[in-house]
């Protein structure tokens, strides 16, 4: 029998293709102590042979037979060689690394590509770089993109400049993994370091290798020149933004966030305007992360873009940058389209806390391109960020038409300043009186809130707190809300709480008062009680009381009867008459006092000489109530006296003059002397008239000027100035420093523009006193017009019905629109105003003829008016109206 050689070497002589696949199979089968004779095939075999083993080779997976294959990468076959390329890609380690050098050194391409895959595969370290580098000029492009792959996979520093060298290849693929590897080998420290290191032409040929179409390319590349963190990559990025792929520009944009350069903030910027979404909002994030507060005016441009989202991050950097400049538009936002937006610009008021929100804030309620809910927002936002200074505006806008801003205004008052007592007035009124049932709600909540933490202060052991909550309390002493706590006041172990419970008493409705009334004077023993008691009856108009005060009148007490007479006159008994007309002659202010006002309750015809005595020897406060008294007796001497006394610089006893000429009770035949006897005292005190009347003829103008305080607008320049204010004080004569008015009108507003000279006009504050007051009297009223006072600063102004002997609750409320801005140079200051007609209940210029006065008080200049006093109406000028333009 022949040897296992001889017999192998018989069989692959035979022409059998059965044969030569059994006897294959055989040696596949016991490749244990065959493999000599499977490298006899691979040397001798046929080319079919050949490739017929192998591909069993393949299938089987068995690597043992790997060393004795390599030959065939010598057969002159180029299938045998890719096969055995194969083989050692798919079954090979890192020790068949020359097998694979070899592969590289191969005429064909498929068997380099599987020499250059296996390598980077199966290879590492320094033993394969010049491989690979080899590999980067092969004629090849998928062996150079494996060459590529390889060096990112085990490449150093060293390898950066042969990268740079080759970005010029002509396949974009190349060219990308090329950027991809340099990417992953400046992730080190020492290739960093080395890249900076690189002279500047390194950098211009990144620059020319990045001239193309690709995006994978021009991503990979930017990523390559993020990783570097070499600030002369830079010009290179910025060139990218200009590159028309939105994901070039994005990356690109976060390369240049990353690398915190100072440069080309204006093409980041202009990234802004760019159709797409997604860049326009990372451009914002990174213009944030860099600190580009140059960016705020084109972030506010992008308030306006039409995406919700833009906008939302537009207000987000915004809010990062926090910067004045951008409150206004940040405010404006409250009136967007989306309700995101909206809610988001609110709560970025809300966060940032600063008080430049309120002037802006304030301005929006005017503001006619603010819906009802925008305003809404911006008073709420008022009452939680803004200081108690916010009273004052919120005075001026109380009085809205609109019942949900009414409700709004309440709640935000109330968190600004709870204890202020324009808001307290205002909210027992609201609580009570409003038309709206909401705001009626809304009030009575907040006044129940106060009240409880008036009653926890009344409490207190601190005599001071105890004060303030009973100053706070007077001005709600009418509501419902305070009986409950008065009945404990009533019970108070401190003597101030207790009176103030019995004098608010006779402002709560007249059953709960009497009851406790009568329960005081049964139980209490001070007469200084009891007297507050007696009085709360008469103030409380309880007629059920008259028999208990007839007793009192009785009292052996010298104080107590005259104090149940002026009760019983309240209630409009004159049981205590007698008492009165005694107590008129008391030598004890207090008593004569109330005497006196008790015998004015009763009007007898009896009292008339005792009061005309004391109208000629008493003091003034009770002269006054004489004065009173009398006038409601019809006597003129009562009148002409109360008349005087209005015209004096006397506090309270001018203001209460004032009240006591406008008594229903005094006849309406005297009353009718009034301007007369008014019009003799001036006579007698100034012996002529205060000034000439004058006439100002407004313009009629159909462009409205600008309220800004400036005087540059068309309608100030074409109209002439009048210039003759006069002193209030001595000789009516034009003052040095003058203070000139111009007037127009249109078919809405009334225009002023006053120019008030100061050489020293550039140091007003806040602290000085330098306003300017006007009068208007359109129905040419004698006792009703309207007056508007501005200060210097436009920090303090208000309007008001001035009335004279007049009682109007509907005025009390009354509040004007009107618009006012003023300028200080160092010569002057100015004023411009507009004041809406319907302030004076009429759309239009209802009479041609009105009257008008002016008058400018100041700390350091003497007072100037126009035409006289601004009280009397009888020396107003004229404003003459005229139609036509």
């Amino acid at each position: 029998m022949p040897g296992k050689s001889g017999l192998l070497t018989s069989v692959i002589r035979l022409k059998s293709g059965v044969r030569f696949v059994l006897v294959v199979l055989l040696l596949i089968g016991n490749i244990g102590f065959c493999q000599e004779t499977l490298k006899e095939i691979l040397i001798n075999g046929t080319t079919k042979q050949k490739i017929e083993t192998l591909k069993k080779v393949i299938s089987s997976k068995n690597t043992r037979i790997l060393p004795d294959i390599i030959v065939a990468l010598d057969d002159p076959s180029v299938e045998v060689r890719i096969l055995v390329s194969e083989v050692l890609l798919n079954l090979g380690d890192v020790s068949f690394i020359t097998s694979y050098q070899k592969e590289l050194s191969d005429s064909y391409w498929q068997v380099r590509l599987n020499g250059i895959r296996s390598m980077v595969k199966w290879a590492s370290g320094d033993e394969i770089i010049f491989d690979l580098k080899r590999a980067l000029d092969d004629t090849y492009w998928q062996v150079r993109y494996w060459a590529a792959v390889g060096i990112g996979k085990f490449g150093d520093e060293t390898m950066i400049e042969p990268i740079l060298s080759h970005l010029k290849d002509e396949n974009f693929q190349v060219r990308a993994e090329l950027f991809w590897s340099l990417k992953r080998i400046l992730g080190r420290d020492e290739a960093r370091y080395a890249f900076k290191k690189l002279p500047d032409s390194a950098i211009s040929t990144i620059k020319e290798a990045v001239k193309s179409d690709d995006v994978k390319t021009l991503v990979n590349a930017i990523w390559a020149l993020e990783a570097s963190t070499d600030i002369r990559t830079v010009p290179v990025l910025l060139d990218f933004l200009n590159n028309p792929s939105d994901e070039v520009k994005i990356q690109t944009v976060w390369a240049l966030e990353n690398l915190k350069s100072n440069e080309g903030f204006e093409f980041l910027r202009a990234k802004m305007l760019e159709p797409s979404i997604k860049l326009k909002i990372e451009t914002i994030k990174t213009l944030v992360r860099l600190g580009d507060k140059e960016s705020v005016p084109a972030l506010v441009a992008r308030l306006e873009d039409p995406d919700e989202n833009v906008r939302i991050f537009s207000l987000w950097a915004l809010k990062e940058f926090n910067d004045f400049v951008s409150y206004p538009a940040i405010v404006k936002r409250l009136t967007d389209i989306s309700e995101k937006v909206k809610d988001y610009a609110y709560r970025i008021v809300l966060s940032l806390k600063n008080p430049d929100f309120v002037p802006v804030l304030e301005d929006a309620f005017s503001n006619k391109e603010f819906s009802l809910e925008s305003k809404i927002m911006a008073v709420d936002l008022l009452g939680k960020i803004g200081s108690s200074e916010e009273s004052l505006f919120f005075d001026s806008v109380k009085n809205s038409p609109e019942p949900s801003l009414r409700k709004a205004i309440l709640t935000s008052w109330y968190r600004v300043n709870p204890d202020d007592s324009a808001f307290l007035t205002y909210l027992n009124f609201a609580s009570r009186l409003d038309l709206d049932s909401s705001v009626r709600l809304n009030a009575q909540k907040i006044l129940k809130e106060i009240i409880s933490i008036i009653g926890k202060d009344l409490k207190s052991g601190e005599e001071i707190k105890r004060s303030q909550a009973l100053e706070r309390l007077s001005f709600v002493k009418e509501s419902p809300f305070v009986i409950p706590l008065v009945k404990e006041m009533l019970y108070s172990k401190y003597q101030d709480v207790y009176k103030a419970g019995l004098e608010i008493i006779p402002y709560q409705p007249g059953s709960a008062v009497f009851s406790v009334m009568k329960e005081i004077l049964r139980k209490e023993e001070s007469d200084e009680v009891k007297k507050l008691a007696i009085l709360g009856m008469g103030k409380a108009r309880l007629k059920q009381a008259v028999p208990l005060l007839l007793t009192y009148l009785k009292s052996d007490d010298p104080e107590i009867p005259i104090y149940a007479a002026y009760s019983l006159a309240l209630v409009g008994n004159d049981s205590g008459l007698k008492i009165a007309l005694r107590d008129a002659r008391s030598t004890d202010i207090q008593i004569q006092s109330m005497a006196v006002e008790t015998l004015g309750l009763l009007n007898a015809d009896a009292a008339i000489p005792e009061l005309l005595r004391i109208l000629e020897n008493s003091e003034l406060e009770v002269k006054l109530k004489a004065a009173w008294a009398l006038s409601r007796l019809g006597e003129e001497k009562g009148l002409y006296t109360l008349v005087n006394l209005s015209r004096q610089d006397i506090e309270p006893l001018r203001t209460q003059a004032r009240h006591y000429l406008a008594d229903r009770k005094i006849p309406s035949s005297l009353k009718k002397r009034i301007p007369e006897i008014q019009r003799k005292q001036e006579i007698l005190t100034t012996g002529v008239p205060e000034t000439s009347l004058k006439k100002l003829i407004p313009r009629k103008i159909t462009e409205p000027p600008v309220i800004d305080g400036n005087e540059n607008d068309r309608c100030w320049q074409v109209l002439m100035e009048d210039r003759s204010m006069v002193y209030t004080v001595g000789e009516k004569v034009p003052s040095e420093v003058q203070t000139s008015v111009m007037v127009a009108y249109d078919d809405e507003n009334i225009y002023l523009l006053l120019i008030c000279m100061d050489s020293k006009a550039s140091s007003i504050t806040f602290d000085n006193q330098d306003f300017l007051t006007i009068c208007l009297n359109p129905q040419s009223s004698d006792n009703r017009w309207y007056q508007y006072t501005l200060h210097a600063t436009n920090f303090l102004r208000f309007a008001y019905v001035w009335k004279k002997y007049l009682t109007d609750d509907v005025d009390s409320q009354w509040q004007s629109q009107w618009q006012t801005a003023t300028k200080i140079t160092d010569t002057k200051w100015t004023a411009e105003i507009s004041i809406p007609l319907r302030d004076f209940g009429s759309s239009g210029i209802a009479s041609d003829r009105w009257e008008i006065n002016f008058q400018r008080v100041s700390d350091h200049l003497p007072s100037v008016t126009w035409t006289g006093r601004i009280d009397n109406p009888s020396q107003f000028g004229l404003l003459l109206f005229k139609t036509g333009n």
